[in-house]
């Protein structure tokens, strides 16, 4: 029988094709063994632009675990995750817990040139308000 907290809800924020059925997979299993409420998009309807109601997952949540992957930032939901996750720190309601799958912690914090930061500067050419967001949030660094 399945123990949850709904006091220890955690949103997890991921790029599919990178690590469902891996790290994914092992990191829910063991936050629902110990009781927490896990939160995550993969409920939610592709091919639309993010919707309120994850929004209110993120908002909802107490924590957030953030896993950057090589593909994390060529997700417009993942930056939109993101730049809400950033919202909810600054306002001192989430505290994020980063998970860097087979990327450097340098590259997610765009100090150096690196295929993170090429994408981003790739979506920012396309004038997506979001990579500018997403950008500024990773910038900041992701703790």
């Amino acid at each position: 029988m399945e123990r949850t907290n709904p006091h220890l809800q955690v949103f997890i924020s991921f790029r599919g094709k990178d690590v469902r059925g891996n790290i994914l997979s092992s990191l829910k299993e063991k936050l629902k063994d110990e009781g927490v409420s896990v939160k995550m998009d993969e409920d939610m309807p592709r091919g639309r632009k993010i919707d309120e109601n994850l929004l209110n997952l993120i908002r909802d949540s107490k924590e957030a675990v953030v896993i950057f992957s090589e593909n994390y930032p060529e997700s417009t939901w993942c930056l939109d995750e993101l730049v809400e996750i950033k919202r909810q720190m600054e306002l001192k309601k989430l505290a994020p817990l980063p998970i860097f799958f087979d990327v450097k912690a340098s590259h997610v914090a765009l100090k150096e040139h690196n295929p993170f930061k090429d994408i981003l500067l790739r979506l920012e050419d396309d004038e997506r308000e979001n990579a500018r967001n997403g950008k500024k949030a990773l910038e900041a660094g992701p703790a």
